[in-house]
């Protein structure tokens, strides 16, 4: 029996070394990577300092155009969104931001389904954990699952499902950084990959997104904010537009809406697939923001 113990005691201890050794190293070569989506990541939690802060979804990503929207409206402009993430997320990178400085202007490009929608939660928070040590992500982490606390102990698990995206953009970097945030999509949609719309059941609200919405708004106060919802292929139904409409007349931000616009509605030439904008889209649909911030003089 102490022959067990001990190498049973000997065995946690190699696995222990094991796991700090190895995840040390990756963690910290995320945390230095400079190309790539971790330099991305790494830039928007230390360096971003632009005066407009786009915040949002994949379609935050690729929909706005930030230098013509510097050389338009005088503002330096970054776009800190993320494919496949809403509010919770948004949320975390706010409070890294502000821990250097204040934007001056805040636009949120909203999606229901990120930011409202209850779903898993636990993938807006797989691109947080190399920072889960800095000040106030640890308690999004408890929020979202209690038992993150204990199986952020673990610094194999932090890079978990990350590897190859560590190692690709430290030494073969495969994503750009983009202009200023913006990544482009190339190409014209495809309508044989098209799928007519269809009517979705009601999902519930997420309690959890909704005390985080509260939340960024509270951090952004004194800052322009300023609510918007790009093209969509197919539109938005009143259901859909409905949490943002409520939120933009409770809070009194202006909401910008072009989810129906008919000159992009159904228009196959500015969309890369049914949500998202291909590059000319982009450009053209910045052009009209650009209008829309001016005519309603929301930024003066």
């Amino acid at each position: 029996m102490k022959k067990f113990i001990i190498r049973l005691s000997i065995f946690f201890a190699i696995l222990a070394l094991v796991d700090y050794g190895l995840g040390h190293l990756f963690s910290s070569m995320a945390l230095n990577a400079t190309r790539g989506n971790y330099g991305r990541y790494n830039y928007i939690a230390n360096e971003v300092n632009q005066d407009m802060l786009i915040f949002g979804s994949s379609r935050a990503t690729h929909h706005y155009n930030t230098l013509m929207l510097s050389d338009s409206l005088g503002y330096s402009c970054f776009t800190v969104g993320e494919d496949g993430n809403g509010i919770i997320l948004n949320y975390a990178r706010l409070l890294m931001i502000e821990r250097r400085y204040k934007p001056k202007v805040v636009v949120w490009e909203f999606t229901k389904s990120f930011d409202i929608d209850t779903n898993d939660n636990h993938r807006y928070i797989a691109k947080l954990k190399q920072y889960y040590d800095r000040q106030g992500i640890q308690s999004i982490f408890w929020d979202v699952d209690p038992a993150e606390r204990w199986k952020m102990m673990s610094w194999l698990y932090r890079s978990n499902s990350c590897f190859l995206t560590i190692l690709s953009d430290c030494f073969l970097s495969l994503h750009e950084l983009g202009q200023n945030g913006f990544r482009p999509l190339k190409g014209e949609l495809d309508p044989i990959k098209i799928r007519e719309k269809r009517s979705k059941e009601t999902v519930a609200p997420d309690p959890l997104k909704q005390k985080y919405i509260q939340a960024f708004l509270e951090h952004v106060k004194g800052a322009k904010v300023i609510f918007c919802i790009s093209p969509i292929y197919y539109g938005m139904d009143e259901e859909q537009l409905r949490p943002i409409r409520e939120l933009s007349a409770r809070e009194g931000y202006p909401l910008l809406d072009f989810s129906n616009d008919p000159k992009y509605v159904r228009n196959d030439l500015y969309f890369k697939d049914g949500s998202h904008l291909n590059a000319r889209g982009a450009d053209e649909f910045t052009l009209d923001f650009i209008k829309a911030l001016k005519k309603g003089r929301w930024l003066e």
